[in-house]
């Protein structure tokens, strides 16, 4: 998604050209290449850092961090100019030639990766947008339903993904219930654990053995039901939920076909 001018393969017609028909400009110092050229270096550059570094897997930065149409190419001389979709294809196939050169999983930074669920093995289950403010309910149902069948995403992100990167609470105790509320929607969101490095081993290891064996259940099946509970704890599926509204509770409850159930109460009452 992002090239230097430094970089040895760097030439102005690699970069994309935005609405203006300017380069389009990616990451700090960075421009975008053109989608189309990116899948033709993906087949290129892979394969010369593995004749190197013999790798199994692979983290492939930014491409589901962002929506393709973020990216579209204007350039009039590229077929599918001004289109979203030729994007979304590129990259689509950039993550494709990523598993085939290290032969094994590759993840991405998430955001939008429920875009290019199947594409990717995993990605940092972050959605910073709905979760930062801490006041809008736990729906799991697309999640699981949609994105959790097609590949295996980790954490809720990092935990400053989840709650800001400057709300993180400064007291011990106060933490503490944060790191609580982190990993319990780690888990009823159906991820994989995320290794917590913040202030001290003493997180670090709670954040692995916490959920390194409930995970090992819940990662390999499918949910078989969702339900979220009111006041009196009855259980209720979604459908039913979102009418009596017991589902802004963030208490919910997921059965999965290999019997493993998940309850976990992300309520802040």
């Amino acid at each position: 998604t992002d090239i230097v001018p430094t970089n040895e393969y760097w030439n102005y017609d690699m970069v994309a050209r935005d609405e203006n028909n300017q380069l389009l400009h990616g990451f700090v110092r960075c421009y975008s290449p053109k989608p189309v050229r990116a899948v033709e270096f993906g087949a290129v550059i892979p394969a010369k850092i593995q004749q190197e570094m013999h790798f199994k897997t692979g983290y492939c930065d930014v491409h589901t961090a962002i929506p393709p149409w973020r990216r579209t190419d204007y350039d009039a001389r590229v077929p599918g100019a001004g289109t979203f979709a030729g994007t979304y294809y590129a990259y689509g196939e950039v993550l494709l030639l990523q598993k085939k050169a290290w032969e094994g999983p590759v993840s991405s930074e998430g955001g939008h990766h429920y875009i290019y669920s199947g594409l990717t093995d995993g990605n940092y289950a972050q959605d910073q947008s709905y979760f930062i403010p801490q006041e809008l309910p736990w729906l799991v149902d697309f999640d699981l339903l949609k994105i959790h069948p097609l590949e295996n995403n980790f954490g809720m992100g990092s935990i400053w993904m989840f709650f800001g990167r400057d709300k993180l609470p400064e007291s011990e105790a106060a933490f503490t219930e944060a790191i609580d509320r982190f990993l319990a929607a780690t888990a009823v969101f159906g991820h994989s654990g995320l290794l917590l490095l913040d202030r001290g081993y003493r997180y670090t290891l709670r954040s692995y053995y916490m959920l390194q064996q409930l995970q090992s259940c819940y990662n390999r099946s499918t949910v078989d039901e969702i339900c979220y509970t009111d006041p009196a704890g009855c259980l209720y599926p979604t459908s039913k939920a979102l009418v009596n509204n017991c589902y802004q509770r963030s208490q919910v409850v997921v059965k999965y076909r290999n019997g493993c159930v998940v309850a976990a109460n992300g309520s802040k009452t």
